[in-house]
């Protein structure tokens, strides 16, 4: 199933988002999910989903849009700083642990 042309369609079109409060990308980006169930001819195999694909597809769209909001707000104010601070640390942890090398 990881490698099914519909997870690959999925993957190929996730947005690389620097934020880890938006990571899903059938939450976060429900266009995504859509694309790629139309791309693959996908269908719902799951009692009461198909709505999620059709009639309450504004509703979820509008509900991803509120979260990014406060999601991306969020990130700017009180995790951006401390993810930059980390990915430093992880990089000159690499560099003394490869004797330089990257």
């Amino acid at each position: 199933m990881l490698n099914s042309g519909f997870t690959k369609a999925i993957r190929r079109a996730q947005p690389r988002r620097e934020s880890y409060l938006t990571p899903c990308v059938l939450i976060d980006e429900p266009d995504v999910l859509r694309e790629a169930v139309t791309k693959c001819h996908a269908y719902p195999t799951h009692p009461g989903a198909e709505p999620l694909l059709t009639d309450l597809t504004d509703d979820i769209d509008a509900c991803a849009r509120s979260y990014r909001d406060v999601a991306d707000d969020s990130w700017e104010t009180e995790y951006r700083e401390k993810s930059s601070r980390r990915k430093g640390q992880v990089r000159a942890v690499r560099s003394v642990t490869t004797g330089g090398l990257h």
